[in-house]
């Protein structure tokens, strides 16, 4: 029989646990807790305005202190943003504060009362409960960068988003305006087709009445170097296309259309620039106060920005006692099934930050090639795995990389990254 120790939970300091169940609107509170002889149950709805919960706060702190209990603990499930009100009041008035997982709290609900009925009250006790099982989480209150980093990861990715949406749109309308184009999409985007689509030139009626002398000697003056063959592909493809092509005024519709998405297409992409040196800025400015991994781009292969991103995403690295908390934290720990003789796939439990793990998920490939920090190791997985498992462990590798780069201090070494602390001890 294995014996584990581990200290039991300090009881000699009671306090009000207060659980509340988040709806965009209301707050429905519910406490539950013994004085002397007696149970006291609490219970009341509030608006989810700022005034509304100051007040409840103090009346629970009030009730807390008629009763000699040290203090309130707030508890509550992550609501999309609709419990940051209560947390912040709460934090912001000394309290102790909390989450819950709404898995669990979907889980007891059944337990609570033995039926399947959901009502915002029993939710509040359910919470109730939860709380005073000790199922609750950290609430972290991230520091001021981590906080803006994660601001500025989610505008990125939306102008990201936006963009690609964008160019679908954009060659969408451009084969319905010119059916024998037959450039490849990196052609389109280029300096090159850029300068067309601004002027309006892959339309086949003015492209093929411009004539090949005259484009080629427009395109040289904005993009020098412009290849002949070029100017001679896309002008015979646009007089074969003018007997296929819609008439002249469907033609300038798309043709203002195509425009139109050009213009779109390079706001987002400077907003998206933009974005990126501003996460850029705040990643130096963390490295400069010790809380970005000490990773040199050039030997790892890991950018500043998707560091900062990724670290944005964590919130402080120190927050972290073991590789299993951060895992955990981002879903990428594994989840067995096994019962009896039965056993199950093992999967990723991704119960964590998903925007934590798709940016992970794009930090990862620049470091996957064979040059780099995972290559290697990830070719070797390849052969013996499929491609989206062995890109999994990689991402996992990574993000232990990072945190014990971080947890290190030492100067980045790529042979610490596959070998367990006392070998890389024994080879030192």
């Amino acid at each position: 029989m294995k014996i584990h120790t581990t200290p039991a939970p300090d009881k000699a300091r009671p306090v009000l646990l207060l659980a509340a169940d988040v709806s965009k609107d209301t707050l429905h509170l519910f406490s539950r807790f013994e004085s002397g002889l007696h149970q006291v149950v609490a219970q009341d709805v509030v608006a989810n305005r700022t005034e509304a919960v100051e007040r409840a706060l103090r009346q629970a702190a009030a009730l807390a202190v008629t009763h000699g209990l040290h203090g309130v603990r707030v508890i509550c499930e992550a609501s999309g943003g609709y419990e940051r009100t209560l947390l912040a009041v709460a934090r912001r008035a000394g309290h102790q504060t909390a989450l819950v997982s709404s898995e669990q709290v979907g889980q007891l609900t059944k337990a609570e009362s033995l039926d399947t009925g959901k009502t915002d009250r029993k939710d509040a006790r359910v919470i109730h409960l939860a709380g005073e099982m000790g199922k609750t989480q950290r609430y972290r209150d991230l520091p001021e960068p981590y906080v803006l980093l994660r601001h500025l990861t989610a505008f990125h990715d939306d102008e990201v988003r936006a963009t690609s949406a964008i160019r679908t749109r954009l060659q969408a309308t451009l084969r319905d305006l010119f059916p024998d184009y037959d450039r490849p999409i990196a052609f389109t985007f280029s300096k090159t087709g850029r300068v067309l689509l601004r002027e309006g030139l892959l339309c086949p009626h003015r492209l093929a009445k411009l004539g090949q002398t005259r484009l080629l000697a427009m395109l040289r003056r904005r993009v020098p170097g412009v290849k002949t063959i070029t100017g001679k592909r896309l002008v015979d493809a646009a007089v074969a296309s003018v007997r296929s092509a819609p008439p002249d005024p469907i033609a300038a519709v798309l043709s203002d259309r195509l425009a139109v998405l050009v213009a779109e297409l390079e706001m987002h992409e400077g907003h998206a620039e933009a974005l990126k040196v501003q996460i850029e800025t705040l990643g130096d400015s963390l490295k400069a106060h010790g809380a970005l991994p000490p990773i040199d781009e050039a030997v790892s292969g890991i950018t500043l920005f998707n560091l900062a991103r990724l670290v944005g995403q964590t919130g402080p690295l120190a927050d972290f006692a073991s590789k299993r908390q951060l895992l955990r934290y981002a879903g990428m720990n594994l989840r067995e099934r096994e019962s009896g003789q039965y056993r199950g796939q093992t999967r990723l439990s991704k119960k964590g930050r998903p925007m934590l793990r798709k940016v992970l998920g794009q930090a990862v490939f620049p470091v996957l090639r064979g040059d780099r920090l995972l290559g290697v190791r990830y070719a070797e997985r390849r052969e013996r795995m499929v491609e989206q498992k062995a890109r999994v462990a990689a991402m996992r590798k990574l993000l232990v990389a990072v945190w014990g780069a971080h947890r290190s201090a030492d100067a980045f070494d790529p042979a610490r990254v596959h070998v367990c602390q006392s070998q890389y001890a024994v080879a030192a």
